[in-house]
């Protein structure tokens, strides 16, 4: 998958697109194209992190290319993961604290990010299981991997095969997947997204009794917001 059609592009397809060398060079004097090193170029609207990825030599991938993708990261997005394949070629640039990903895969040119199943693997092997499981909600919430990816994903490595046993799709947040992530070791009986009377639905039920919301300061800060959760906690008290 691309970020989006001749978001970075070279020099020589845009040369084999028809265009010639002065109307590229208008291109670079308007704005339209942006020089990111010799023969690579970004149009105009093409993010930061994926000209960031261009410059080192790659495309965007890891969690940078999930956040990209709309899929919950639990790492900041100081750092850009750059995929260079096995035969990639890193270029030294201003400000460099791109994070290299050598391991192979298909793509539709020099600058595509992988499919998402890979995505998720880099992400397991570079950062650990549990950003691996979060992401893994995430995507399987908005359908962005299929039967084929997660049966792909559970032959690459046990701890991968395990996460995907336990995952599930109707996860809110990525605080929610977290939460029931780092308690399952605890034998629990943990539930999602139960509907509890007079309260509504809540993000987990630990046993019969004990409610946790688990969806950040964002979404219960604020005056109206914070009344609304009095609410929803004396009607539960009320109800045991």
């Amino acid at each position: 998958m691309c970020l989006s059609p001749d978001a970075i592009t070279t020099y020589a397809h845009l040369r084999t697109a028809g265009h010639t060398r002065r109307g590229i060079a208008d291109g670079v004097r308007t704005g339209a194209l942006t020089p990111l090193r010799r023969g690579v170029y970004a149009r105009d609207g093409a993010c930061e992190q994926a000209r960031v990825a261009a410059r080192h030599g790659g495309g965007l991938c890891c969690t940078s290319a999930a956040r990209h993708l709309g899929i919950w990261v639990l790492s900041p997005a100081d750092d850009v993961h750059v995929w260079l394949r096995g035969h990639g070629h890193a270029y030294e640039h201003s400000e460099c604290t791109c994070v290299e990903h050598w391991d192979e895969g298909p793509v539709c040119d020099a600058f595509g990010v992988p499919s998402i199943p890979r995505i998720l693997r880099q992400m397991l092997h570079c950062l650990g299981v549990e950003h691996f499981f979060v992401a893994l909600e995430s995507a399987l919430r908005q359908k962005l991997i299929d039967t084929a990816g997660l049966e792909w994903l559970r032959s690459t490595s046990r701890a991968a095969k395990d996460a995907i046993s336990f995952a599930r799709a109707d996860a809110d947040s990525g605080l929610e997947s977290l939460l029931r992530w780092r308690l399952r070791s605890h034998g629990l009986r943990i539930r999602s997204q139960v509907d509890i009377v007079s309260v509504g639905p809540v993000d987990l039920l630990i046993g019969e009794r004990l409610i946790v919301e688990a969806d950040g300061k964002e979404n219960h800060d604020g005056p109206s917001t914070r009344h609304q959760d009095l609410i929803r906690d004396a009607h539960a008290a009320i109800w045991g």
